[in-house]
């Protein structure tokens, strides 16, 4: 137990405990405002490695800034203990929630896990992994807002227990390890998706996969065993749930989901599946619209063709019209319509449409001319009235072919939904010297993102090996970044002379759902073309010492 003050903050309360430490509510005399403060066990205190690594990775954590992630505003030390001031978030944890509810509606599932996904892929984007993802560190305050708390902590006990030699003994919740977490094996962002979905499972279900059992035998099955289908626990789920879930929870890494967002997307797909019948309907009614404007305007035309024969469905993947009249079958053959088609593929077919409907019209009306041509010249026994005849009709028909509407060539669209972000600040061959923070800034090519878009603020580095590779710096919803870049660009080769610079390039683009894989390699996909490359030399002090060398990146393209 702590005394009634921590530095200058003043202890209210207990709010909970955990395996890692003890968490209060305090309040900040200062700012008047209450917050929470996390404290390590008594015993850890006395570990200086492990007090080290405690405060490291908190201040690492402390970087990350996003609407669904718990804010760290202090990392402190008093009388030998080390404690973490973040803002205090009233309402409950994901935990209490299941325990209250069991097992929460599928609405609330997917409000609830879109957040947390956005949360852990722009934490993964920043190069930092929860390593304990798990619905007790899942606050949802009373507005409904998901904030995720610990990141960056589990794993530096990890890395304590791995500095002290002892491999085999793997720290966390065993309900949530994932299989390479059990193996005390290194992490990344692989492990925190297996993580979610165990806490996606236990929110569908109200149950873990793995609920029965000693620690190590639940720790066995994770390695092992295959988990239920959920549906197998709550009857009634949609299979396409459990496809979204049991794909999250594969034993090999890489036949995981690559992002969380994209492990969202389908769970709402598979617990709300869209209904195209709505738009199928209303594109059969166009399209008996505009064939019943043709056969009024075509004379030509033998007869009009009755609704009956125009509107005929079969079975929802047949086709959906059918005609014989003869002007019309291109447009039929274009119009294949089925109730899985999407609305891009609607839309060219529409566009195609349009072109076949102006061919066939012309190539009606010219062969009506002819065949009236033909019928008129062997009727007439007057040359002089052949000869009159055929002079209107070949006036006809020019006048028919003058009326062809020719399809004009359209300009190919850009496929891009944002143009370059326009840069700022630094300027071109800006210098920077030491190990300073740097500030970049640019234009906003919008008034506001998506909630899946981010400005991607990319440096590019010159290798030792003679390739200049991109690497992802940040990812923010704002127009300026400021921090330090980061380690792996010093290259201990490369600037070997402290009195030498290297030059370094940055530029930023508009990305949907940004991130690094393990290879090194910029994921997510452009809404923007990329802005220009402004160039920058950076120098370190004499005397500064030389970080270590780093791997030789992942040879990837520029975005």
């Amino acid at each position: 137990m702590i005394s009634q003050t921590l530095g200058k903050y003043e202890i209210q309360g207990e709010i909970g405990e955990g395996g890692m430490g003890k968490v209060y509510k305090a309040w900040h005399p200062v700012l008047g405002k209450a917050v929470a403060i996390k404290v390590p066990q008594p015993e850890k205190c006395n570990d200086r490695e492990f007090v080290e690594a405690f405060v490291r990775e908190a201040r690492l954590a402390a970087r990350l800034d996003h609407p669904n992630i718990v804010k760290i505003s202090d990392v402190d030390e008093h009388n030998g203990i080390p404690y973490i001031v973040m803002e205090y978030v009233p309402g409950l944890d994901l935990r209490k929630m299941i325990q209250e509810f069991g097992w929460l509606p599928p609405e609330k599932v997917c409000t609830l896990f879109d957040q947390i996904a956005e949360a852990l892929d722009y934490a993964h984007a920043q190069g930092i992994i929860h390593c304990d993802v798990k619905p007790s560190n899942v606050l949802v305050d009373t507005d409904g807002r998901v904030k995720l708390v610990d990141f960056g902590i589990a794993r530096a006990r990890a890395r304590v227990k791995r500095s002290q030699e002892e491999p085999k003994r793997s720290v966390g919740s065993p309900w949530y390890m994932s299989p390479e977490h059990v193996q005390g094996k290194e992490l990344d962002g692989y492990s925190d998706i297996y993580s979610l979905g165990i806490v996606l499972y236990q929110m569908l279900t109200g149950k873990v996969p793995f609920e029965r059992g000693s620690s190590r035998e639940i720790k066995e099955a994770h390695l092992t065993q295959l988990p239920p289908p959920p549906s197998k626990k709550r009857p009634g789920l949609p299979r396409g749930v459990d496809s979204v879930v049991l794909r999250a929870l594969a034993k090999e890494p890489e036949k995981r989901y690559a992002s969380a967002s994209q492990m969202a997307r389908d769970l709402r797909a598979a617990l709300f599946p869209t209904s195209r019948w709505p738009l199928v309907l209303l594109a059969v009614a166009i399209i008996v619209l505009v064939l019943l404007v043709i056969s009024y305007f075509l004379p030509s035309c033998n007869s009009s063709l009755p609704i009956s024969m125009l509107v005929h469905m079969r079975t929802p993947s047949a086709t959906v019209l059918e005609a014989a009249h003869p002007t019309l079958t291109a447009i039929i053959r274009v119009l294949t319509l089925t109730p899985t088609m999407s609305v891009t593929r609607v839309r060219t077919a529409f566009a195609t449409a349009a072109q076949a409907t102006q061919t066939t019209v012309a190539k009606a009306t010219q062969t009506a001319v002819l065949q009236a041509t033909q019928t008129a010249i062997a009727k007439q026994t007057s040359t002089a009235a052949a000869k009159a005849t055929s002079t209107a009709i070949a006036m006809h028909t020019a006048t028919a072919q003058a009326a062809v509407v020719q399809p004009t060539s359209t300009r190919t669209p850009s496929p891009y939904k944002y143009p370059a972000p326009p840069l700022s600040t630094p300027a071109k061959d800006a210098t920077f010297t030491g190990y300073v923070t740097m500030e970049f800034s640019w234009q906003p090519v919008a008034p506001q993102l998506a909630a899946d878009e981010y400005y991607a603020l990319v440096i590019t580095f010159l290798h030792r090996d003679g390739h200049r590779y991109p690497y992802l710096q940040a990812t923010t919803k704002s127009t300026r970044w400021q921090g330090q870049l980061n380690p792996f660009l010093y290259d201990s080769d490369v600037l070997a002379d402290r009195g030498l610079g290297w030059q370094h390039g940055w530029y930023v683009v508009v990305m949907r759902n940004p991130g690094m894989n393990d290879k090194g390699q910029i994921t997510g996909s452009a809404v923007s073309p990329r802005s220009e490359e402004r160039l920058f030399t950076w120098k370190l002090e004499a005397g500064a010492p030389a970080p270590g060398p780093r791997p030789t990146p992942t040879r990837t393209p520029k975005i």
